[in-house]
């Protein structure tokens, strides 16, 4: 597997390298159509056989010169090269580079000790760049005197003695040629069908084949084969919503089977969407410690099946994957990069996204307005972010499953701004609409009373009528403010330790403001929720833990498939 690379002169790659760095076990690349996100497939498909893997998928090196080389010049030149990381993916090829060197690596190295940069031509013998051997040469003459230089070439290069320039020169060769590694990639092509018959099973074809081993293995591979079958067959339950449902390969027909609901029936007829899905399920189990390429996993399905698929090969296989794509739908996966690919001056250019900006680029290169987009499935609308910081820890301690940011979003309002706000009114005008947001949506108000009979106020009578009006789940604390929720002694530890100079002991009622040490001397709420957020939660207190299990309810029916 890999933990970087950069290309230059394959096909829409220009000269100068295009760097994709610090990859995880999924990797995405979403852009514009012909932007480049196939040609990095295609480049680690045929540098895999460049690297002398052995797979059924990869074959002879031959570059096309019709077509592999840059567009729009002469040269026939193409380079890559490897990043290569202590701890990371490439880890076995950095102890191997690295270790023979011992102290010396990290005098060599001192800027960037763990990670190393090298780059080779994508030719038969993959030689290492002029340029790649020279900067690793120049790194060692700064670096090592003449008697670090001995020593280094006396263990490394059998000889002692020479220049200063050629010593550097060739424990600079030594590093590229032990960087040599291999790599095993398989492609599963944006045109998928099941058949049976011999060639790749990773493919499509002779899939029906490899699934009646897992289903009936060997001995010697019993449990593995069991095991894999079952991921295969717990996935299809997954996306059918069916738990009862199974898969059958019979022993003389060329089918594959879904018992479900009691009936049998033939694979394709759950759709092309479903049919694909198994496909690539089943490929990507049937191997481990592989890079995997697949183009466009969305093309006939649902966005909630792509990220289903996702979820998938990140929780039941030990492979990478570098996907293209035009889905939004991967936004936001947990342990998923996404890189914004595009022409740049003609040639692909391809950024990993991390902030807030770059994924509104992405989108607009996808064709998508603001308008067109919810923030998440499901939005709790809250006074500030201490009332945040409790119902994140919350809906973790009950729903671990439930992900913030991707199956809800929990955004502030402000306790003055609620005089604004209306939920989806057309006779107030002049009010932020929240709806034009998300139509999904809670909102958690405190109803600062002093005693059981007093009133919320005319504000957020409003708005609790508005928000109920339209079928939304409306949360006025049954205490004072949320605050009130936590028991007294929890509620007391926290203060202490993020106001230590403070000797006052809070004592808890249901409607008492306990966010004062003192009439002139407000607690700080952020700082004493995220001591509170620290310890398991107690949902004890008044209707906490009634209105929680509401509130979970509707963020996973938001998020239901159905």
């Amino acid at each position: 597997m890999l933990d970087g690379f950069e290309i230059s002169g394959f096909r829409s790659f220009g000269g100068e390298p295009a760097v994709i760095s610090d990859l995880q076990r999924v990797n995405i690349f979403i852009g514009k159509n012909n932007c480049g996100k196939s040609n990095i497939l295609r480049f680690i498909n045929i540098l895999s056989g460049f690297l002398k893997q052995q797979g059924p998928s990869v074959q002879t090196p031959k570059l096309d010169p019709m077509l592999d080389f840059a567009y729009g010049t002469t040269s026939k030149e193409v380079t890559y090269c490897l990043q290569i990381k202590r701890g990371g993916f490439t880890d076995e090829v950095f102890q191997n580079i690295a270790v023979p060197f011992g102290d010396a690596w990290t005098k060599i190295f001192a800027n960037h000790p763990d990670s190393i940069r090298l780059c080779f031509h994508l030719t038969k013998d993959c030689k290492p760049t002029e340029k790649s051997i020279k900067r690793i040469k120049d790194k060692i003459l700064q670096n090592c005197d003449n008697n670090l230089q001995q020593q280094l070439t006396s263990s490394l290069c059998n000889y002692t003695g020479g220049s200063s320039d050629q010593r550097a020169t060739d424990i600079s060769k030594v590093i590229h040629t032990k960087a040599q590694m291999s790599i095993s990639v398989h492609m599963i092509d944006a045109f998928r069908k099941i058949s049976d018959g011999e060639g790749d099973p990773l493919t499509g074809a002779g899939l029906i084949k490899e699934l009646r081993k897992l289903q009936s293995p060997q001995l010697e591979v019993y449990d593995s084969g069991k095991a894999r079958f079952s991921k295969i067959v717990d996935f299809l339950r997954s996306i059918l919503g069916e738990q009862e449902a199974a898969l059958e390969i019979p022993a003389e027909k060329d089918e594959i089977y879904v018992t479900l609901n009691g009936m049998i029936l033939p694979l394709d007829s759950l759709g092309t969407g479903i049919h694909e899905l198994i496909i690539m399920a089943a490929a990507v189990t049937l191997v481990d410690d592989a890079i995997f390429c697949v183009e466009e996993p969305e093309i006939h399905l649902h966005p909630e099946l792509q990220k289903k698929f996702v979820e998938y090969i990140r929780s039941n296989t030990n492979n990478q994957y570098l996907i293209s794509s035009h889905s939004n739908a991967f936004f936001d996966l947990p342990g998923v990069n996404i890189y914004r690919c595009r022409l740049q001056d003609g040639t692909t250019r391809c950024d990993l996204v991390s902030e807030a900006k770059e994924r509104h680029a992405l989108l607009r290169d996808l064709g998508y307005r603001p308008s067109d987009l919810l923030q998440s499935n499901y939005i709790i609308w809250v006074e500030g972010p201490s009332d945040r910081l409790y119902f994140k820890h919350w809906i973790q301690a009950k729903a671990p499953e439930l992900t913030e940011g991707l199956h809800y979003t929990i955004m502030f309002y402000g306790g003055r701004l609620l005089a604004h706000l209306c939920y989806d009114n057309p006779e107030v005008e002049d009010f932020v609409t929240l709806a034009r947001l998300n139509r999904s949506a809670c909102i958690v108000i405190d109803s600062d009373k002093d005693k059981t009979h007093s009133r919320i106020n005319r504000t957020k009578r409003r708005v609790k009528n508005d928000f109920e009006r339209n079928s939304c789940l409306t949360w006025v604390t049954n205490g004072r403010t949320i605050e009130n929720y936590i028991p007294e002694s929890d509620y007391n530890e926290a203060v202490a330790k993020i106001h230590p100079k403070t000797k006052r002991h809070i004592k808890w009622s249901r409607f008492g403001n306990l966010t004062h040490l003192r009439k002139d001397k407000m607690i700080d709420k952020v700082a004493v929720a995220k001591a509170i957020c620290q310890g398991t939660p107690d949902f004890s207190k008044l209707d906490l833990n009634s209105m929680l299990d509401r509130l979970i309810r509707e963020i996973r029916n938001q998020n239901s498939s159905g």
